[in-house]
Parts: structure tokens; C-alpha cells; sequence
């Protein structure tokens, strides 16, 4: 029997189409599944669960009042660390690793210090930030997390408005932090912003005075960042083997996360000593 898998994500992140090529790899190789289309869409949004009816799915951020609604009778395999409670067996980034490694480049960079710089407070940064933590307590190294965040917006405000407000707020950090500071950005907009800040502030020349490294996947726009490298395409080869054994024999149990480590770090030019490499590609 082949089964038919619905990938249900956002459209828009490239975090789930690298997961969904680990998937289709995966499918591609067992022969015993294949993903569903919609209008020529391999992923779509999770209302359109109800015009697929298919045997099983892969599914990004979903909280528990849309599995009652959306996923009804069939197994689901989670492919997101967003919420902290997860109503299905997930796999996802073992986030407190990617802090750490973030961590102990910053320190073998040669800085003196951590700042860690995020905007939001979504389950994997709060994870990533606690391995940061963890990875800098061990090793007796200073580090701080700025309490410089995204606001909601309020009646009558639009997005820029509340954006400007935290670049404002991201300026005036950055102006007091000391020289010789490694900076581990939890979320690629804040890595952009640092970056353009440098033109600006006199000591935040990167990588001489500060160090940078992103605890994520880097933007196109982003080329040269030093980051810590997800191990997407494993989620979703994993997330696939699990939701097939589900479908093959229904009395199986499965963890209710499964976690997976990074790659390591890209060694790039925000960073001293750009030659340095310590990634398995």
C-alpha cells in the first residue's frame, strides 16, 4: 500500500521547504508514501487539510485547539519547536544545542563576553537562549540577554511603527555595550539590523570589536554571517520515517519529541578568525 501524506506549513518560511525536501527525499526513497498536491502545491496552509483526506500528515505550528479541529482521525507528525506545548509527536531542532554551539564560538572567537539579542518569545528562542545560558555558566563566561523586544501593536498602529521603535531601542543598547563583545542573534532580522548598525556606531565594527553569530538560518541577504547550521532536511527524512511506521502499524508509540542536533557552525566573517571551520557539510 502507498500512503498519501498531506505537508501542512506556512507557505512563506524557507524553514519548512527545507524540511519538506528531507521529506520528499525520504518518501522518495522508502516507496511506500507520496506527498499530496493542491493545485500543484506540494505544502499548504492547514485548512486545506479537509479537501485532502489524506492517510497522514506533516505539520508545522499547530496548537491544541486546531488539532481537535483540523486533525481529526488520522496520525500527525509535528515539524515545529514554535509552541511549547505540542499536541503530536514532533521532531525538531534540539534548540539548547544550537544555543550552546553559538556559545562556545563566541568564546573561542577570543571575546570577552556574551550578549544575546532576540525580538521574540516563541519556545525555540527562549530554548536557544537557555543553551546560550547553560553554555556560558559552564565555561564560568560572562553573558547577558538584553530585554530589548518586538512589541505587540496597539490601536492605530501599524508594523513599522512598532519596528522603528525597537531599532531605537537596539541603537541605544548597542551604543553601551563594551568592545570586545560576541553577540549571538537568535533570530536572522536582528543579525541584518547589527549589520547595518555598523555604519553608524563607532566601536560595533564587525568582527574586530564585536563578534556575531546567528542561532538560525540565515537570509539570502545575510551571505558571509557566521550561524549555527539546523539540520532541516534530517527533521523532516525523520519526521516521514515516523509518521510511515505510524501508518504501518497504528499500536506504535511514538516519542513525543524527537530531537535533532545542528550540524555545527559556519565559520563565517562576522567572526574572528573567518578560516576556521568546524561544520560537517
Amino acid at each position: 500500500m502507498v500512503y498519501n501524506i498531506a505537508f501542512c506549513s506556512n507557505q512563506c518560511n524557507p524553514y519548512y521547504s527545507e524540511v519538506a525536501l528531507g521529506v520528499t527525499e525520504f518518501l522518495q526513497t522508502s516507496g511506500e508514501a507520496e506527498l499530496m498536491s493542491l493545485k500543484g502545491l506540494k505544502r499548504f496552509p492547514l485548512q486545506a487539510i479537509s479537501l485532502l483526506k489524506p492517510d497522514g500528515a506533516i505539520a508545522g505550528p499547530v496548537c491544541l485547539e486546531e488539532s481537535k479541529t483540523i486533525f481529526m482521525d488520522i496520525p500527525v507528525v509535528g515539524i515545529s519547536n514554535v509552541l511549547e506545548i505540542k499536541p503530536f509527536p514532533s521532531v525538531i531542532n534540539d534548540d539548547r544545542e544550537v544555543g550552546r554551539q553559538a556559545a562556545r564560538a563566541i568564546m573561542e572567537a577570543g571575546y570577552d563576553r556574551i550578549v544575546i539579542l532576540d525580538f521574540g518569545d516563541n519556545h525555540f528562542v527562549r530554548q536557544r537562549a537557555a543553551g546560550v545560558q547553560e553554555a556560558a555558566k559552564d565555561l564560568q563566561f560572562p553573558c547577558q540577554r538584553l530585554n530589548v523586544r518586538l512589541r505587540k501593536t496597539s490601536k492605530g498602529e501599524v508594523f513599522h511603527d512598532v519596528w522603528a521603535e525597537y531599532q531605537s531601542q537596539l541603537k541605544t543598547q548597542m551604543k553601551s555595550i563594551p568592545k570586545n563583545t560576541g553577540i549571538v542573534a537568535l533570530e536572522p532580522r536582528i543579525a541584518i539590523e547589527l549589520l547595518a548598525l555598523q555604519s553608524e556606531i563607532v566601536h560595533l565594527k564587525i568582527p574586530e570589536e564585536v563578534g556575531l553569530v546567528l542561532a538560525d538560518l540565515p537570509e539570502p541577504e545575510m551571505k558571509g554571517t557566521a550561524y549555527v547550521s539546523l539540520a532541516v532536511e534530517e527533521i523532516g527524512k525523520k519526521a516521514a520515517e515516523l509518521l510511515i511506521a505510524k501508518l504501518k502499524n497504528p499500536a506504535t508509540n511514538l516519542p513525543a519529541e524527537t530531537l535533532v542536533p545542528p550540524k555545527g557552525v559556519i565559520w563565517g566573517e562576522t567572526l574572528r578568525h573567518a578560516t576556521k571551520k568546524n561544520v560537517k557539510r
